[in-house]
């Protein structure tokens, strides 16, 4: 391993103990070390910053993160990369209020539909009301389907 490969661990290890103000500046510069041909890479990277920008109570700057990972990968089939995505949007669930923070949730809202499928039968209604989806059906069970949900992305979920 060399130098820049151990900031990256030490980074990741700060961001999951939750001290953004260690992880970010380590973060900040690693997308730019990987060239388009890397796209898994950088988005992989760019989650780190995504997550660690939230921790740090700058949600505009880790919506505008959390967007770049999705669009990066967009058209991979990567779990990994369709798990940290989904872990950048649910780190900007607590600024619903801040316009950016909400509008990149609303507008990937697919991956975490996704993700609430797989965990139970239905989605919720809270986030296709939230977004201002007035498509949501009912659904089987007694439940809520998800419908019109715009797709922009195409992780593998």
């Amino acid at each position: 391993m060399n130098r820049e490969e151990l900031e990256v661990m030490d980074a990741r290890v700060f961001t999951e103990l939750r001290r953004p103000p260690r992880a970010v500046p380590l973060l900040q510069d690693v997308p730019a070390r990987y060239d388009a041909t890397h796209a898994r890479e950088v988005a992989l990277h760019r989650s780190w910053p995504a997550v660690a920008l939230a921790d740090a109570n700058e949600p505009e700057q880790a919506a505008d993160e959390a967007r770049r990972v999705i669009d990066t990968s967009g058209d991979l089939s990567s779990e990994r990369t369709a798990a940290r995505a989904r872990t950048a949007l649910h780190r900007l669930k607590e600024y619903e209020d801040v316009p950016e923070a909400r509008d990149v949730r609303c507008d990937y809202r697919h991956l975490l539909l996704a993700q609430a499928r797989r965990s139970r039968p239905t989605c919720s209604a809270g986030l296709d009301q939230q977004c201002g989806n007035d498509n949501a059906a009912p659904g089987a069970g007694g439940g809520v389907r998800c419908v019109g949900v715009r797709q922009r992305a195409s992780i593998r979920l």
